[in-house]
């Protein structure tokens, strides 16, 4: 993350100094699908949970300081490793004319963090 300074706290303005994090993510599951054949295409309704860790690289501490000072104080941030729950849900039609839609819901979840993602999708190959 590239740096920046705060502005229109006056004293209170803060500059925050760049900062680089790195991640190692890994996932590990089970996904069920089914294609069910209908006139004019098919549908496949895709189910899917998985264990999601991730594991920071280096140590997530934000250097920071006032602006106008030469002092400096650190912001502790996500050092730990995080092991999340991800459900997910998917439900695709394909046409025979080449369209194709698709909605996916997909979570991210722990006792502490939710992350919650949808997808709508529509392809036309021609």
């Amino acid at each position: 993350e590239k740096g920046y300074h705060e502005h229109g706290a006056q004293s209170l303005d803060l500059h925050i100094h760049d900062k680089h994090s790195n991640f190692l993510r890994s996932e590990a599951g089970l996904s069920v699908s089914k294609t069910i054949s209908m006139r004019g295409g098919c549908w496949s309704p895709t189910v899917s949970l998985s264990c999601v860790n991730i594991l920071p690289l280096m140590d997530g501490d934000y250097r920071s300081s006032y602006v106008g000072f030469t002092e400096s104080f650190n912001v502790w941030s996500f050092n730990k490793t995080w092991t999340l729950l991800s459900p997910a849900v998917d439900f695709t039609f394909n046409l025979n004319c080449g369209l194709m839609i698709s909605a996916e819901y997909r979570g991210e979840l722990n006792g502490v963090y939710q992350m919650h993602q949808g997808d709508l999708r529509l392809e036309w190959n021609f």
